[in-house]
């Protein structure tokens, strides 16, 4: 009887043994978590204020127009882009959709085809 009460003992304390080492583990893996969504935190900020002090750099750029060709190609692409997003939008508003009645996906009325199902359209 006092075997298997040691062999109890020793297993309780192997199981102990276990159950602080799976703790300590959990705990890292917590840590190094946490970490990580601090370090993605901080590096979404930056890429916030990179963008921000971009975006003042470039209205400031439009009233004062200096003489540095890398600045003023920049602003000059910039502007060239934000025509073609605003036509782009322009073109956007134009479209006609219809649900499609194999599936209900909402496709441009032009499509021949569902790019959800596959599905022949009316025409």
């Amino acid at each position: 009887m006092r075997k298997l009460a040691d062999s109890w003992d020793r297993f309780v304390d192997g199981a102990r043994v276990a159950a602080d080492s799976i703790a300590d583990a959990a705990g890292d893996i917590y840590q190094r978590g946490r970490r990580y969504v601090n370090t993605k935190r901080i590096e979404a900020q930056l890429k916030d204020s990179y963008a921000l002090l971009g975006k003042l750099h470039y209205q400031r750029e439009l009233e004062a127009k200096t003489d540095d060709p890398e600045i003023s190609k920049l602003v000059d692409a910039i502007g060239r882009l934000r025509d073609e997003l605003r036509r782009a939008g322009e073109q956007k508003q134009s479209y006609e959709f219809a649900a499609c009645k194999a599936c209900g996906l909402m496709i441009s009325k032009d499509s021949k085809f569902c790019h959800g199902c596959g599905a022949k359209t009316g025409e």
